[in-house]
Formats: structure tokens, sequence, C-alpha cells
């Protein structure tokens, strides 16, 4: 995946995949919203949840980028895109309504940031797994395919997070994230782990 900017405040890697449906956010996500029958039918191997507020041409660039993957590739996934009431001209400029793959759009009255934000983009879509997506980033063809079929084959594993590159072709050592605030968060105590376990790997 490439990232072009960033829109979040806090430190923790957002392109994160989840494994068994659980999203690990603040909050019980699943008592959240109610799905409608129709939803809890249309189940996905893949909910992708993108957040959006006034990230100008950079969620057009992202759409792109997942529309071509999705066309070309065999997953089955549906994108869910949450705008916290952006003022520019964001949602026009990616034109969900001509886009080839649907999209479910939820307008927030308000900025709820980006956690309460994306437990709404979750709770609309049901899935095997969730990426949470932020809007300046291009997903690479096949990237998806990897991730989850890294999940699927490794079912101990609760969440991955992809290799990250700038617009020069660079890795981004942002993709690289230590697990203790993770650790701390959840209450869970990591495995012992090689030294070299969180060196970034292609």
């Amino acid at each position: 995946m490439r990232r072009y900017g960033s829109f979040t405040s806090g430190p923790l890697l957002t392109e994160a995949v989840i494994n068994s449906g659980e999203a690990i956010l603040p909050g019980d996500v699943k008592n959240r919203g109610r799905k409608t029958a129709k939803e809890k039918e249309e189940r996905h191997k893949l909910g992708i949840v993108i957040v959006n507020y006034n990230t100008g041409d950079f969620l057009k660039r992202c759409l792109d980028s997942l529309e071509k993957t999705l066309l070309t590739g065999n997953l089955d996934a549906e994108i869910v895109l949450v705008d916290n009431n952006s003022q520019d001209n964001s949602l026009e400029l990616a034109g969900i309504k001509e886009r080839k793959v649907p999209i479910k759009l939820v307008r927030n009255r308000d900025n709820l940031g980006f956690a309460r934000a994306t437990n709404k983009g979750i709770v609309k879509t049901e899935a095997d797994y969730y990426l949470l997506l932020n809007p300046d980033t291009e997903v690479l063809e096949g990237s998806l395919e990897k991730l989850v079929g890294f999940l699927d084959e490794n079912p101990e594993v609760g969440i991955v997070g992809p290799l990250i590159k700038r617009p020069d072709g660079e890795v981004d050592g942002r993709c690289r994230r230590n697990l203790d605030k993770l650790e701390r968060f959840t209450g869970c105590q990591r495995p012992k782990l090689p030294e070299d376990f969180f060196y970034l790997r292609q």
C-alpha cells in the first residue's frame, strides 16, 4: 500500500485487518449498531472501512485504487465510507455514485473523530475480516488478497498490517509497530518473539 499523507492524530497503525469479525476498538462494537436482516445475510470476506474528513482528492485516488484492485481480483469485499461532515468537495470528487464497485456511504452530522466513525462503519457491514483504511492510502494490486490469505492460513493471528510505501517508493518505517500499547489496551500478553520479529519484512 502507498500513503501520501497523514490525517490521523494517533500513533497506531490504521491499516489493520482484524480477525474473526472482532474489532479491537474502544467499547463493544458488536452491540453499538443494529444491522438490518439484509446486512446480516450479506456476509463478505473483507469489510473495508474508510473514514473521510476534508481529504480533497486523496479520497478519490484511494477509491480508484480499491476499485481497480477489487475489479481485477476475486476478493469478496464491501466498502463502507464514513464521512465526518466534510466541508470540502472530497465526496463530490470521489464520484461515489458512478463507481463500478458499490460503496455504502454513512454521513455524520458532526466530526465524530476516527474511532467513533470507524465503529459506525464496522456495524454497517458483516465480514470475516475488517480493513481500516486511511483515505490518503492507495491499495496496490494483490495486497488485499495477500493479507486475507495470510489470516486464513494462520487462524491464531488476530491482526496484520501491510508494508507501506511512500510516494517515492521507499518503505515507510511507520508500518513497523511495537505491540506494547496494544498489549496494555487489550490486557493480553504476547508470546515471546525473536528479537528481529518487528523488523520490516517484504
